[in-house]
C-alpha cells in the first residue's frame, strides 16, 4: 500500500490513517458503504481507507478536518490519539448500523467501606488508556494494574448517605475485536519514554489476541513525530510507515515509541 504525503504537519493525520488502513476487520466493515454528505469529514476518511485511493481525499479530509474541530487546524501539531477518537466517534455517530470493531464495555465497581453497597456500572470505550512507570515493563502487566482497586477518599455513598471511603474496581466486562490500548506517555510537560514489552499475543477476559500494529510518538512534547507499525494480513509480515515511506520490518518485540497498541481477537484473523 502506498504512504500518504505530509500536508504539513500531518503526521499525527498519517499515521493514524495509516494503521486504520492494515486493520482487516475494520477496513471491511466499511467498504460497501455509500455515504455522500458533503459536509462531513467520512467520504473522504473511507476513500483513504483503501489502496491507490486518489491523493485529493487526503487534501479534503485534511482541510474538512480543521473545519469540524479546531483542535485539528491546519499546521497544528496534534495528538493521534485524540484523532483517532474523534474519527471514530464521528463515523459511528454518522452511520451507526456499522458494528464498531473497537466498541469494547468496561464494568466499575465501587464498594462503600460503610454499607459494603457494591454499585456497579457499565460504559462503553473505544480505547482503554493506561498509566506507565519508570523502567521496562510488559503490556500484561499494564493490563493488570488497570484493573487493580484504587482506594477512593470521602465517597459519598448514595444507597446509605455517608461519606466514607470506598474501594473502586475497573475491569473490562466486554472485550472489543479489536482492542487499542493508549499508552499514557505524555504527562503535563514530560514524556515517560519506557520501554514496552511487546507480546505478540496477550489474553483479555479469556481471549486471546495478536499484535497487529502501533502508532508510535517519536521526540519530546514540544515537537514531535508520529509513525505508524503495521501488519500485513496477507503473509503475517510488518512494514514502518513513515508518511511517504512504507518499509518492511521486522516483527517488533519492544518499543519505546509506542504510543497506541493494536490487538486483534485471533479468532477473528
Amino acid at each position: 500500500m502506498l504512504g500518504l504525503a505530509n500536508l504539513g504537519n500531518t503526521c499525527y493525520i498519517n499515521s493514524v490513517l495509516q494503521s486504520l488502513r492494515y486493520i482487516r476487520p475494520f477496513v471491511f466493515s466499511v467498504r460497501d458503504v455509500q455515504y455522500r454528505h458533503n459536509s462531513s469529514i467520512i467520504p473522504s476518511f473511507i476513500e483513504l481507507l483503501f489502496a491507490n485511493c486518489d491523493m485529493k481525499y487526503l487534501n479534503e479530509f485534511v482541510l474538512k478536518l480543521s473545519r469540524s474541530n479546531r483542535e485539528f487546524q491546519i499546521m497544528r501539531q496534534c495528538d493521534a490519539h485524540e484523532l483517532f477518537l474523534y474519527v471514530i466517534d464521528r463515523l459511528y455517530e454518522e452511520l451507526p448500523s456499522l458494528p464498531n470493531v473497537f466498541r469494547g464495555n468496561f464494568q466499575s465497581n465501587i464498594l462503600c467501606e460503610h454499607c459494603q453497597h457494591n454499585s456497579v456500572t457499565s460504559t462503553p470505550f473505544l480505547t482503554v488508556s493506561l498509566d506507565l512507570k519508570m523502567g521496562d515493563q510488559m503490556v500484561t502487566d499494564l493490563l493488570t494494574k488497570f484493573e487493580e482497586g484504587e482506594t477512593i477518599e470521602g465517597f459519598d455513598c448514595e444507597h446509605c448517605k455517608s461519606k466514607t471511603k470506598a474501594e473502586k474496581h475497573m475491569s473490562i466486562e466486554q472485550s472489543p475485536t479489536i482492542l487499542s490500548l493508549h499508552l499514557k506517555m505524555f504527562i503535563g510537560m514530560h514524556m515517560n519514554n519506557s520501554n514496552i514489552i511487546l507480546h505478540h499475543e496477550i489474553s483479555l477476559r479469556k481471549e486471546r489476541y495478536s499484535f497487529i500494529g502501533a502508532i508510535n510518538h517519536v521526540s519530546n512534547v514540544g515537537y514531535g513525530h508520529y509513525t505508524a507499525v503495521c501488519m500485513r494480513h496477507d503473509d503475517k509480515s510488518y512494514v514502518l510507515c513513515n508518511d511517504r515511506s512504507v518499509e518492511p520490518l521486522s516483527l517488533p518485540k519492544s518499543s519505546s515509541l509506542a504510543y497506541v497498541l493494536f490487538y486483534q481477537k485471533i479468532k477473528g484473523i
